[in-house]
């Protein structure tokens, strides 16, 4: 029997220790089992629409802003008595005043004058609307007066142009020009210049159609003029 040698002996025993010195070997197939890496998808632009859109709600934001800014700009400027209010004694402001409550008192402004309550008392502006309200007492005015549908006035009107299209129970002294509405009513006698009345007002009163002028508070806007007043009388 013939001895192994020492190099046979080495050789056969070194994959032993090879193999206990490295340990069990790594699997190859653990990198394959995982999913590939997808590539980054890019980005699509938008659509056409989708930016349209957006700009719309740019807009519509910077128009709601913009009105919000003008909205406080304006009421900044307006003395409002709300719904709820009710004042006994005189008003008087330099700038626009806006009535939804009830005044019982005079109302004096060098603006305009906004009345869509009540007031008994007499109303001085530059010029007065009244939209749905009720007014007791004399109303003069620089330049207008508007009375619309539903509102209620008992006293006279002194003013330079008059719009009417509710009730009214006095007279009218108009400097320019007056209008009446459909459902206009005037209890009272009306003096201007100029007279447009649709069909269905009614006038209770003698109308005077006076381009002569020959009273002072009108010779102090407009110069006399050379046709004589005409008269005309409207009963119902």
């Amino acid at each position: 029997m013939s001895i192994p040698s020492v190099q046979e002996t080495e050789k056969k025993s070194e994959p032993v220790w090879k193999k206990l010195l490295q340990g069990k070997p790594k699997p190859e197939t653990a990198q394959a089992d995982q999913p590939p890496l997808k590539p980054p998808v890019a980005q699509r632009p938008a659509a056409p629409n989708a930016i349209k859109e957006a700009d719309k709600k740019t807009e519509a934001k910077t128009a709601t802003q913009n009105t919000e800014k003008n909205l406080k700009a304006e009421t900044s400027d307006v003395t409002v008595i709300s719904n709820d209010t009710e004042i006994e004694g005189t008003v008087s402001n330099r700038t626009n005043i806006r009535i939804m409550g009830k005044i019982k008192g005079n109302v004096k402004s060098e603006a305009s004058v906004m009345i869509t309550g009540t007031v008994e008392g007499d109303i001085t502006g530059g010029s007065v609307i009244i939209q749905n309200g009720s007014v007791i007492g004399n109303i003069t005015s620089k330049t207008s007066v508007v009375i619309s549908e539903e509102s209620m006035i008992e006293g006279d009107v002194k003013c330079d142009k008059l719009s009417l299209n509710g009730n009214m129970k006095g007279n009218a002294q108009v400097h320019t020009s007056a209008i009446l509405g459909s459902v206009a009513v005037i209890m009272g006698d009306l003096t201007s210049q100029y007279l447009s009345m649709q069909d269905g007002a009614i006038i209770n009163g003698s109308v005077q159609i006076n381009r002569d002028r020959d009273s002072s508070y009108a010779d102090s806007i407009i110069p006399a003029g050379l046709i004589r007043p005409i008269v005309a009388e409207c009963l119902v």
